[in-house]
């Protein structure tokens, strides 16, 4: 709520600053704020006052998403990556709205567009789970792999041994040999996972 207090008062301050008006939306709807329909009005400013800001317009699209106006989000995060093509954040925002209206191939390859710049375990995880839909289950062990072998708390904070038990269950004894090929590090964790299954 402070952070709140503070960017009314540097709008009120300074009202044609696109990025502050984008700044206090994105604050306005958070769960804590809850000022809805203020946010959409703040973010709808920002876009006014600075039309050619990729990164802005993005920021509204996921306005929208996080509010369910899927379709308005959709148009905003296009709009905004055509812009701005590398603001990979919001290709991770794309790629959880593109899946959630049925369109797991483009979310794959918004979280790929992601990941060329941003190599997190969290995007790696949700690309291993768009894969697993898409019935890509060699890559979705491979991603799942990169979390254990690069992010020590994966599990912990992923539940990682679970997915990755799920997956070696569903592979068949024919595939189980594309395991050799993963890193190193991940290999006690995968024959773990194995072993608990």
């Amino acid at each position: 709520r402070r952070r709140y207090e503070d960017l009314r008062r540097a709008v009120a301050l300074d009202p044609e600053r696109a990025w502050l008006r984008a700044f206090l939306g994105r604050v306005c709807v958070d769960p804590i704020v809850k000022r809805t329909e203020e946010g959409l009005r703040e973010m709808d400013a920002a876009v006014r006052l600075a039309p050619e800001s990729g990164w802005i317009r993005t920021w509204r699209g996921e306005v929208l998403r996080t509010l369910g106006k899927n379709e308005a989000a959709l148009a905003d995060l296009d709009g905004g990556l055509a812009l701005d093509p590398g603001y990979r954040l919001a290709h991770a925002w794309r790629a959880e709205l593109r899946e959630k209206l049925g369109d797991a191939p483009g979310a794959a390859a918004d979280m790929t567009a992601c990941l060329a710049a941003l190599p997190r375990a969290t995007f790696y995880h949700k690309r291993a789970l768009i894969q697993w839909r898409l019935g890509h289950g060699l890559e979705a062990l491979h991603d799942l792999s990169w979390c254990v072998g690069h992010a020590m708390l994966y599990d912990f904070e992923y539940g990682g041994m679970g997915f990755l038990s799920l997956l070696l269950d569903n592979f068949g004894p024919g595939r189980r040999r594309h395991v050799k090929n993963l890193p190193m590090k991940a290999r006690p964790i995968l024959r773990e996972a194995k072993s608990a299954s």
